[in-house]
């Protein structure tokens, strides 16, 4: 996952767009490698389905969560 969302940060700049394809447990992961390597914009758009399953429930407090709760 690393090295595709770095090209696609090289070939095309930010993201407005993204849109997750992998197993629920790994959302949160995948999500903080996207914004750890800048791919992100403030306003970007994640698309992930599957979210009201059992273990996500972090992926989607941290979706919601302000940048200053994310700072600490």
């Amino acid at each position: 996952m690393a090295a595709v969302a770095a090209q696609l940060a090289d070939l095309t700049g930010l993201m407005d767009l993204v849109r997750v394809v992998v197993g629920r447990e790994a959302y949160l992961a995948d999500l903080w490698l996207l914004e750890e390597l800048g791919v992100l914009r403030g306003q970007s758009v994640m698309v992930a389905d599957n979210v009201i399953m059992p273990g996500v429930s972090r992926h989607l407090e941290w979706v919601r969560a302000e940048t200053r709760e994310k700072r600490g």
